[in-house]
């Protein structure tokens, strides 16, 4: 049983750090499309 308590506990850390690890790429990637975009304006 305890056993089992500690699989879900890190089951549950490591889809947040992947779930947090995922929005940090999405946002890198959309800030630097937008970085390029904006020098292409002027």
């Amino acid at each position: 049983m305890v056993f089992h308590a500690e699989s879900l506990d890190f089951t549950g850390v490591f889809r947040k750090k992947t779930i947090d690890f995922l929005a940090k790429s999405a946002y890198n990637n959309f800030y630097q499309r937008k970085k390029q975009s904006i020098k292409r304006q002027f």
